[in-house]
């Protein structure tokens, strides 16, 4: 069977050709989809709520990747990134691009593990075939067509923040869910504010004393599985306590089969789902302000907006004020998701804590923010993860921050303070 997937993870390990490998994660659904699947927008949210993506991982070689013809074909759908040329082992400039590909038949392979999102039990599968598509490709304008927003409204930041609880904030809680993100935010005893729900592909479950709630609202940085994947095990698991407020980024260019298939559950179970919209790029210099948002002295929210389209770089960013046990003051918490620190807006001059952009990664770490005296930058990593880089390690010591992280398994919330 040829599916059709969206690149979510390209994590390139090592120095140089050919030695190189590189992590690869397809969410993919059948190429039968585009053609049986009409494209009104009705349609479309109605698909989405019956999607059972597949999710196929790989760990290539770099010749192996440059051998299948992906490398020299990424191109994008205008407004949607580089076009043309060699698209670089970046990336920025390879995650979010769609490929075909089969499991099984002719051609060289490589092994992949695959399962589903509903179905954690892998399966070791031979990944071959895999071919770049053209967005601007009668397939690629079926893809843009059922793999878009455009069929959810936007909204104002403003109609965001008057959806999310307010009030002291009681605690921030960075959960070890290996690579992605999970931080409860404990708002005046009452509710909770999740920034991201990540869950990574070894199936380590929220602990039960702090998993998501009825009552609480879900903030989503931006739409990798890594930071989504949790709400769609819950959907599984406990479908009766899912979180009924989530803020999520609108953005101009297609999501995955994964983030169609969460939306998609949402919107038919009668969920708020507020879409944070944002204006066109513009081009540097004139780039456009940030919208920053604050609902109230101890949460600010932001949406950045930065010249590059990039989805990472325009998710949603927070910060948090704690008060301190010990009386000394709040203490003050960034949460930027996998966003570039170049385009965070500077809420404070330094922090006391800092969840890691991007989990450790090496790529576009730019200049962290500072920390004050004693402040503590967290990493969420383990098991299968390698996200976590020396580079990413030394520029954080260079901005003086102390550094915590998990390696394996999960023991709990990490709480501050």
């Amino acid at each position: 069977m040829t599916y059709v997937g969206y690149l979510d993870l390209f994590e390139p390990h090592g120095r140089s050709a050919p030695e190189q490998t590189i992590s690869l994660r397809l969410i993919a659904v059948p190429a039968t989809d585009l053609t049986t699947i009409p494209k009104s927008s009705a349609a479309v949210l109605e698909y989405w709520g019956t999607l059972q993506p597949i999710i196929v991982d790989a760990e290539v070689r770099q010749d192996w990747w440059d051998g299948t013809g992906a490398r020299g074909q990424g191109e994008r759908a205008p407004g949607e990134g580089p076009r043309g040329g060699r698209a670089p082992l970046d990336p920025r400039q390879n995650e979010g691009r769609w490929f075909s590909f089969e499991l099984g038949g002719g051609g060289p392979s490589t092994p992949a593990a695959m399962h589903t999102t509903l179905n954690f039990t892998t399966q070791n599968v031979p990944l071959c075939n895999l071919t770049a598509i053209d967005l601007q490709s009668s397939v690629g304008t079926m893809i843009r067509g059922r793999f878009r927003m455009d069929a959810v409204a936007t909204v104002s930041g403003a109609a965001c923040v008057d959806a999310l609880p307010s009030g002291p904030v009681v605690s921030v809680c960075v959960l070890s869910v290996g690579q992605g993100l999970a931080v409860r935010v404990v708002i005046d005893d009452e509710a909770a504010i999740w920034y991201d729900l990540g869950w990574n592909l070894e199936g380590m479950p929220f602990d039960p004393a702090v998993r998501p709630r009825a009552g609480d609202a879900v903030v989503l940085s931006h739409w990798d599985y890594d930071h989504i994947g949790g709400g769609l095990e819950q959907w599984r698991e406990r479908r009766d306590e899912m979180p009924r407020v989530w803020i999520v980024p609108s953005v101009r260019r297609t999501i995955s089969p994964v983030a169609a298939e969460l939306l998609g559950k949402l919107l038919s179970a009668g969920f708020t789902v507020k879409a944070w919209g944002r204006s066109p790029p513009a081009p540097l210099p004139n780039a456009p302000p940030t919208p920053v948002v604050g609902i109230g002295p101890h949460i600010t929210i932001a949406r950045p907006e930065p010249w590059s389209i990039v989805a990472n770089d325009s998710g949603i960013v927070m910060t948090f004020h704690v008060p301190c046990s010990d009386g000394s003051g709040p203490a003050a918490v960034l949460l930027v998701g996998d966003a570039r620190y170049l385009h965070i807006p500077r809420f404070s001059p330094a922090y006391d804590f800092l969840a890691v952009k991007h989990h450790g990664s090496k790529h576009g770490i730019g200049q962290p923010p500072r920390a004050r005296p004693g402040g503590v930058a967290v990493y969420s990593h383990g098991g299968q993860h390698k996200h976590v880089h020396p580079e990413s390690f030394a520029a954080h010591r260079g901005a003086d921050w102390l550094q915590q992280h998990e390696h394996e398994t999960p023991k709990g919330p990490k709480a501050y303070p």
